[in-house]
């Protein structure tokens, strides 16, 4: 989006030149056709996979994601059944690759597949992998509280209760904070 964002001004401006009105209308033709191609053959490819994981058919469906996610690496969805996929397989290190990828690129706004991929982390590596890797999130986003609870119910599969026990207290003061900022109708109603 961004690239067709800047795209667009390089040919208004280019639009400016006269003799240069025909070429510049073409290359933006050209550059939406494009752009509206490879996302309905990112659809594709990952429906395609999606039913083919559906049906247990994880090879061919690997297949299929790797050229949706070529398509679109920006679409974590895609990494993460594509990583289901490969677990089905037997191929754990390449499973973890794409959740840990997940982790590592994913924003916060994708927190519910950030938050799966954890988990899938600790199957396929085990809790004390998934505890590092909890605590890298947190050092990130210190305010995300789910990261929080995730770590506190691991601590406590690994009869850690004291560390338990600290991050439950910092989550209950973390929740209080966040339950007294102020909301978008507090802000508006003291204008």
């Amino acid at each position: 989006k961004a690239e067709i964002a800047a795209t667009v001004k390089t040919i208004e401006a280019i639009n400016k030149l006269p003799s240069m009105k025909l070429i510049s209308t073409i290359s933006l033709i050209l550059m939406t056709t494009q752009t509206l191609f490879s996302q309905t053959s990112t659809n594709e490819y990952y429906n395609s996979g999606k039913q083919k994981m559906d049906s247990s058919d994880y090879i061919s469906a690997i297949k299929d994601f790797d050229k949706a996610w070529k398509s679109d690496s920006t679409n974590f969805t895609i990494l993460s059944d594509r990583g289901f996929c490969k677990w089905q397989t037997g191929d754990l290190d390449g499973a973890f690759d794409d959740y840990y990828f997940i982790v590592q690129n994913a924003s916060i706004d994708s927190g519910r597949i950030v938050q799966y991929a954890v988990q899938e982390i600790g199957f396929i590596k085990g809790k004390e992998v998934k505890l590092q890797v909890l605590d890298e999130l947190i050092k990130r986003y210190p305010s995300f509280t789910e990261f929080y609870d995730t770590r506190a119910y691991t601590l406590h599969s690994l009869e850690r209760y004291s560390e338990e026990l600290s991050d439950l207290e910092y989550l209950t003061e973390l929740l209080v904070t966040l339950m007294k900022a102020p909301t978008l109708s507090d802000i508006s109603s003291k204008r």
